[in-house]
Parts: structure tokens; sequence; C-alpha cells
């Protein structure tokens, strides 16, 4: 299924609102696409081509990765969420606040396997924890993945998010080889001289409209 395919299969218009990387208040509105073109990982000297989009509809938070990758990882059957840790994925972080006070996470492969958690700064991580409506649609070739969801906006106000007035997110690539190395990628860029995501400096402030 391409691009356009999913897009109509999740109610998300082809329409584009483009940011190399957020600045300000990312707004995420109904009738277009808000989009990050482009990740970072300035600890290995490297930016990517994914593109992340997301909006609202039918009363849920709707999202798509598209993701150029040419050393696909992935575990098709894994026993376990942590099973999961060696993969490729995409991830999307929430917080109600910029210090983590309480963030929520959901990692993503290209087979549609998620690792979702709630957690607590810094790194108090209950994997016990699932998203009760994320739903996902997954393709990947040996050059290419894309993952498709949505997040009822109901759910996404009960973990303590104010949808309107503004809230805070993260939007992550982990690219994995086969030899157990791995490239970290951000929405947000960090002088720090290694990846760390579960940090309030990795998260920018966004709205629905």
């Amino acid at each position: 299924m391409n691009r356009q395919l999913l897009c109509a299969a999740l109610g998300i218009a082809l329409l584009c609102s483009c940011n190399r990387c957020p600045e300000g208040t990312f707004r995420i509105g109904n009738d277009k696409e808000s989009v990050i073109g482009g990740l970072h990982a300035p600890w290995d000297s490297l930016e990517d081509d994914t593109h992340f989009s997301c909006l609202t509809g039918d009363s849920a938070f709707k999202f798509v990765f598209e993701v150029n990758d040419s050393t696909l990882t992935v575990n098709e059957n894994p026993q376990a969420e942590l099973d999961l840790l060696n993969d490729d994925r995409v991830e999307i972080f929430f917080s109600a606040d910029s210090a983590m006070t309480c963030y929520y996470g959901a990692e993503m492969t290209p087979a549609g396997h998620t690792l979702d958690y709630k957690a607590k700064f810094y790194r108090d991580i209950d994997y016990a924890w699932n998203f009760s409506t994320l739903k996902l649609e997954c393709e990947h070739t040996d050059m290419h993945y894309t993952v498709s969801g949505s997040i009822d906006l109901q759910e996404l106000e009960s973990m303590g998010l104010n949808l309107k007035d503004g809230f805070y997110m993260g939007v992550f690539r982990a690219d994995y080889r086969s030899d157990g190395s791995v490239t970290w990628y951000s929405a947000v860029k960090s002088d720090d001289e290694s990846p760390d995501f579960h940090k309030p400096d990795m998260l920018f402030k966004a709205a629905i409209r």
C-alpha cells in the first residue's frame, strides 16, 4: 500500500504544512497535515529524510511515519514487548508538562509491533501500561517502511494533556543494523554528546487547533 492509500485509509489529506524541526508551538489541525520533514542525529553528525505527518479527525490523533532504511532490522515474531528493543522503530512521546513529570511513549516497528509505556522523569518506566486505543497499519520493504496509526483524543485527554492550550511531544527514530549498532534520530536538535530521548529538552510544544 503506498502513501496515498495509507493516508486515505486514515483520512489524512495530502496537503501539508512543512517544518524541518518544530519551532515555537507545533500546530496540529484537522484540515491538512502538520509535517516534520527530516530528523537529526547530531551525536553522529547525521540527518535523515524521515517524513512525519499528523492531524486530527474522527475524534482521533492520526499520524504517519515514512522511513527510508537500507538496513532494515525487524523481529517479526517477538515473544514480549521488550524483545523489540533491538528493532528498527519510530517513536512518539506525549507529556502534559515540559518537565516530563508523567509521560507516555509508543515505540512502533515496521512489522506493526509496539513497545508502549507510562513513565516519570528520569526513566521510571512502567512497561505494563499500554495505550488502549492505539491502532497501527504498517508495511515494509527492503529499503523503506511506513508506520501509520491513530490514538483517540479522549485517551490523550485522560492522560492529562491539554490539547488546545498545549502539551509536549517527541518524535524519534531508532535505526538498527544487523551488528547491533544503532543511530538515534530526533525531531529536536540537541547539543548532547550522546542520545537520550527521555529528557525534557528532547520534547517540543504542540497544540491542536
